[in-house]
């Protein structure tokens, strides 16, 4: 996150990419749908896939600029699939939720 957080010049708020960081940064309506969607899944990449789709939407939403958090949240998610061992997959994060709400 460091790199992102470098390369995109982005200084907002720190959410934690875990269960618990992503529920308190998120609306309480997007919150319960989240957990919600926790209890269909089960682990690995299918956990790890939820968990980055609403990642993105959680920093989105503590952030003053959006549009910055949005930048910075696809280069960090970039870096972290490449990591993983995954190609990078940049995406404006609307997107990823429309596809969301449509599989809901």
């Amino acid at each position: 996150m460091r790199r992102a957080q470098e390369e995109t010049g982005y200084r907002g708020p720190e959410v934690v990419r875990t269960v618990e960081g992503v529920g308190e940064a998120l609306r309480v309506d997007e919150r319960a749908r989240f957990y919600r969607q926790l209890l269909m899944v089960g682990t690995g990449g299918e956990f790890d896939g939820l968990v980055n789709l609403y990642w993105p939407l959680a920093v989105i939403e503590v952030a003053e600029d959006p549009q910055a958090a949005e930048d910075f949240a696809d280069l960090a998610l970039a870096y972290y699939s490449m990591a993983c061992g995954e190609l990078p997959r940049r995406h404006r994060h609307e997107l990823a939720m429309r596809e969301v709400g449509e599989a809901s």
